[in-house]
C-alpha cells in the first residue's frame, strides 16, 4: 500500500508539473502575439507620419486606385464639399499652394530616406 500512494504522489507531482509547463508556454505564446500586435501597429504609424510628408501634395478626394491608394487627380487643386444652410451640396476647388522650399525639402527628404534604405545606386526600372 506504500508503493501505490507514493506512486499517486509522484504521478500528481508529474501532472502537476505538466500544466505548469503548458500554462507557461500559454502566457508565452498570448504575450507574442500581443507584442507583435503591439509592434505592427508602431510601425504602421510610423509609416502613415512618413508618408504624410508626400501625401499633402495629392488631392485628399481623389478616388482610390485598386490597391487602396491614393492618386493623384493631376489638376493640383482640392475639392472640398459644402453643405449650405438649405441642405444643398456644392464643392469648390482650392490650388494646393506648394512653395519652391517644400519642392526642395521633399526632394532632399526622398534622397535621405533612399540612403537610409540603400537602394540609392541600384539601377532603375
Amino acid at each position: 500500500m506504500e508503493n501505490a500512494s507514493k506512486a499517486l504522489i509522484m504521478a500528481g507531482g508529474v501532472l502537476l508539473g505538466v500544466l505548469l509547463i503548458s500554462l507557461a508556454v500559454y502566457l508565452f505564446s498570448s504575450y507574442a502575439e500581443y507584442s507583435s500586435n503591439a509592434y505592427e501597429r508602431m510601425e504602421a504609424a510610423q509609416i502613415e507620419q512618413f508618408n504624410a510628408q508626400f501625401l499633402k501634395y495629392y488631392d485628399p478626394a481623389a478616388e482610390k486606385n485598386s490597391t487602396g491608394s491614393i492618386k493623384p487627380n493631376g489638376t493640383g487643386s482640392l475639392k472640398t464639399k459644402f453643405v449650405d444652410a438649405n441642405g444643398n451640396e456644392y464643392s469648390k476647388e482650392t490650388p494646393v499652394l506648394c512653395t519652391i522650399h517644400d519642392i526642395i525639402s521633399l526632394a532632399n527628404l526622398s534622397k535621405q530616406n533612399n540612403k537610409d534604405m540603400e537602394i540609392e545606386n541600384q539601377a532603375r526600372l
